[in-house]
This record gives C-alpha cells, structure tokens and sequence, in this order.
C-alpha cells in the first residue's frame, strides 16, 4: 500500500521539493520493496528499495516546467506491483513564508518573507475561521513587493483562525504560502449562555456574568486576553461595578444571600456580607451604599435593603419588592428598576437620601415583556432615558417613566436584539442584533442610513 497525502503538487521550477513515501506490505512484512518515482516529463527521478513497510524519500531540483504526472512503482520479490499517480505542477511561483501571525491590541500582525522572483504582481492575504470553512480575502491587495506586513484590524471572532499570504505574478500564477493559525484572534469566544457584561469605568476590562455556571471572568478588553476567571461559590444573579469608597469594586448578588465584594482590577475576594435571604440583583450610590434585592420565595415577599459598605450594617428596608433588576442612574442619586410579575412587567424609579433610606418616586405603566425586560436594560450614559427588552423599547427616566419609543430598524422591523450600549458624547445607542455577528446604531430620531464594516459583521449608523 502506497500513502500520499495531496493529490496535486504545487512548485516552481527549479525548485527543491522533497518527496517522502509511506509503504506498507501487509502480505510479506520483511520482504524488500523496489521503489521507482517517474515523471512522465523528466523520465526517473528516483529509484531504490525499502525493507518491508517504511518511508522512502529523496529529494530534487530538477523539475522542469509544466504539469508533471508522477507515478510510483513499488515491487516485491515475488512480483506483486503496486501504482500510484499523483499531478504535480512546476509552473507555480517561488515559495514565501509567513513568518509571523501574532495577536496586538484586538488586531493581528502579519509579516511574511519578501517574494524572490522578478515577474512579481501583487500580494492577497486570506484568512479562514471553521464557522467559515473557507478562506476570504483580507484587505486590499499589496503591490508593493517590498511591503511584508499587514495588520488585520478586524479579525473573525472565532476559536481559530488560519492564515495565508498568496503571491500573484505577471505571468497570472499564484502560490499560496505556508498557514499560520491564530487562536481566539478577535478575542475569547464563551460557548456559555452570558447573562450580562459590565464594564470597569476607567480600566479596559470587561466582566463576563454567567448565572447558569456562576462564573465572572475579567477579560482586558485592549489585549483581547482573559485576566481571571472565577467561580463564585453561592452562586451568581445580577452584578455591579462601582466605588462605594473603598476603590473600584465588582458587587455580585449570591444566590446563597450575600454580597461578593471583589476587587475590580484582579477579582480578588475582599469581603462578603450576609443578607440572610437569596439574592436576585444589587447596585450602589455614590454615597457607600449597596442596594440589594431579594428573589421571591414562598415564604419572604421580598424587599431591597440598603447597607453600608463600610461596616455592613442594615440602614433601610423597602418592603413588598422582589425579583427587581435595579441599576443606577448615572450621575443622580437615583435608580431605576424594572420587576416582572407573571405576564406583566413594571419600571420603578428610587431615589436615596444620604442616610441610605429608600424612596420609591415612580410606578411605571403595565407593558408586556414584549416592551420591557429586566433581562436586557440599560441606561443611558446622560441618564435620560433606559433601554429595553429585545424591541429596543426607550423610556425616559423621570419621575413619569414615559414611553419614548422604539429602536428602528433597516435590516428587519422584527429584529431581536441582544445588548446595548451608548455613545458618550451623543444620543447613539449601539443595539448588538440577537444571533446575528451584527451592531447597529441608532438615535433616539431614527435614520439609520449608511454601512460600513467592523468586526464580525456590518455597522449600521
């Protein structure tokens, strides 16, 4: 048995190839085999035996241009013959290599050898991910022989990656160059349900919130790297970030009724305070006070509590709310909140005075999760107006909680979204298109009118 593993051969004339053969001879396994390698151009190109099963290899410089059929010979003693042929083109152009694929700043570097030949055209750079399976161009193509570099600014966000530079030449061949895999090139990829994402408000990190497997895992979002990955013991519901007075700490609401407390920039556990009752979500003032609200259970009809960050003490008490997704408003002593109650989905507004005490300023009017959803609700960095559920439904933040409107949309009036984010110096919101590697953006005024492209899809603005 003869094994090969192409079917089709690409060189250049002149060029050193090496050929290496695997041979098994189940019949006889000591027995000798005679090996002939031929072309059907420049006759033998090598001849000589192995003792039973074994690789046979030689290599040359001899090839003459064109397309080469090669045949392969092997023969035992006792006359048994065995043929192979394989199609070997000699017309392609002298080899590069890529040399470098290296990841920097959520882009990839690319450096290659310069290509040898004077007949030389212009350089394509591919790239493939598995989702994929394919590979598409990259970029423009470079002219410039003596530019070896390229910088990917949109890698695929997939686990891996390969790579390839291909050399085009005046006379219309092409070789493709040696591949080189990056993995994770645009960063990691969870292949976990996320149940929300939080950002540190001056460092370049990212929390990833899993509640299904109580994980936080600090990704630094300027190298695209993993800084740690932790299981929270308890349990995890809703998190927050934010400084209470005691630097930039990550608060996590345990579903075992304490308050994690980690240190924002290692998630190193500082302390924990026991609520006494499972937790469904928390936020924090700027005055060293954690909010934190219960879940519903059959025996506690819930309450959000306030606590000093500082020496953990009970300072107020709400009763008769649960299961409220509450976030602060930025930069007001005040937050929002949004409770489902079987079908029926309700905002809150809350204000906090300096001794922590609780206030509920507004009720919001009855929507379906159609227009609301805690599960998808973020505020506005002005603190005007919330975003919510999958419709991209706005609402202001007023003491009337009134109904803005709806995000547009060009691509589908149907569109799911997943998250949401906003424009610090503007009224755009970033609205990331549920199942799809897609971000649109939009304004409060709709006209959505042009497209570009960004990382693993289409910009919409």
């Amino acid at each position: 048995m003869l094994n090969y593993d192409q079917d089709f051969i690409e060189v250049s004339e002149g060029e050193r190839v090496t050929f290496s053969i695997s041979i098994e001879n189940n019949g006889m396994p000591n027995q000798p085999i005679d090996i002939v390698f031929e072309s059907d151009l420049d006759g033998e190109l090598s001849s000589g035996s192995v003792s039973g099963s074994g690789i046979y290899s030689f290599e040359t410089d001899h090839l003459s241009s064109g397309i080469h059929e090669l045949q392969i010979t092997a023969r035992t003693q006792s006359g048994y013959t065995t043929l192979k042929t394989y199609s070997l083109s000699a017309l392609s152009p002298l080899p590069l290599t890529l040399n470098e694929a290296e990841k920097e700043s959520g882009t990839i570097h690319l450096e290659w050898s310069e290509y040898p030949g004077d007949d030389f055209l212009e350089y394509r750079i591919y790239a493939k991910s598995f989702s994929l399976d394919r590979y598409v161009q990259v970029g423009d193509a470079i002219l410039n022989k003596e530019i070896t570099t390229f910088i990917h600014e949109m890698p695929f966000l997939a686990v891996q990656t390969g790579y390839v530079v291909r050399v085009i030449t005046t006379g219309e061949t092409g070789r493709n160059g040696n591949e080189v895999f990056v993995d994770y090139p645009a960063g990691p990829v969870f292949d976990f349900p996320i149940s929300e994402v939080l950002k540190h408000p001056f460092e370049p990190y990212l929390y990833v919130i899993s509640q299904i497997n109580s994980r936080i895992i600090q990704v630094d979002y300027s190298t695209m790297n993993i800084v740690q990955d932790i299981v929270v013991s308890g349990g995890v519901n809703y998190c927050e970030v934010g400084n209470t007075g005691q630097g930039v700490e990550l608060y996590a609401a345990g579903k075992d009724g304490q308050i994690y407390i980690y240190d924002a920039s290692n998630l190193e556990l500082k302390t924990s305070i026991d609520t006494g009752a499972p937790l469904f979500s928390l936020s924090v003032d700027d005055g060293g006070h954690i909010l934190a609200c219960k879940k519903y259970s059959s025996i506690d009809q819930g309450s959000i509590r306030v606590y000093r960050r500082s020496d953990a003490v009970l300072v107020s008490e709400l009763e008769g709310v649960a299961d409220e997704r509450i976030r602060k408003i930025p930069g007001a002593s005040s937050f929002i909140s949004i409770n489902r109650d079987n079908y029926s989905v309700f905002a809150r507004r809350y204000s906090i005075d300096a001794d922590g005490v609780l206030t509920q300023t507004a009720l919001s009017n009855q929507y379906s999760t159609y227009a609301m959803d805690e599960r998808l609700f973020r505020i506005s960095e002005d603190g005007t107006y919330f975003i919510s559920s999958g419709r991209g439904t706005i609402f202001s933040t007023n003491n009337q909680l009134e109904y803005q409107g709806v995000l547009e949309s060009d691509i589908d009036p149907y569109e799911d979204y997943a998250d949401f984010a906003f424009d610090e110096n503007g009224p755009d919101i970033y609205a990331a298109i549920a199942y799809e590697p897609f971000v649109q953006v939009g304004t409060l005024l709709g006209g959505l009118t042009s497209e570009l492209a960004c990382r693993g899809g289409r910009i919409h603005f």
